[in-house]
């Protein structure tokens, strides 16, 4: 199963090469009030853009809807960096907070051919 990110206008995957990450939405089912305060935010970004959307234990949100700031590194085993949303003792402390979809996709092939399209057109 392909593990797409929730918001609305954005569908980025896990992609190690562009550096995204994704992050599944926290504190399913836990009764403690700041876990569920916590939680509501995060839905709350999303309904923005999706109306009468309803999460679930499943819903995933990817790295581009945070800042910098909100992930913490951890060394893994002297390997690679791992990437990894700041916690306290409750959980998941950061809260997403940019809209923007995903960066730019390099031009493809066809996007040359359509611009040198235009360019012809326009001297005809």
């Amino acid at each position: 199963m392909v593990q797409k990110c929730v918001v609305f206008g954005c569908s980025n995957t896990k992609d190690e090469k562009r550096g995204i990450s994704i992050h599944q939405i926290p504190f399913f089912e836990d009764q403690r009030p700041e876990a569920k305060k916590r939680r509501r935010k995060w839905i709350v970004f999303v309904n923005v853009t999706r109306k009468n959307w309803t999460a679930s234990k499943h819903s995933l949100i990817c790295s581009v809807h945070f800042t910098p700031e909100d992930f913490s590194r951890l060394s893994y085993d002297g390997q690679e960096y791992q990437r990894r949303l700041k916690r306290d003792e409750i959980g998941v402390v950061s809260i997403p907070n940019v809209h923007s979809v995903k960066p730019p996709e390099e031009e493809t092939n066809r996007d040359v051919r359509m611009k040198r399209r235009e360019v012809c057109l326009t001297f005809m």
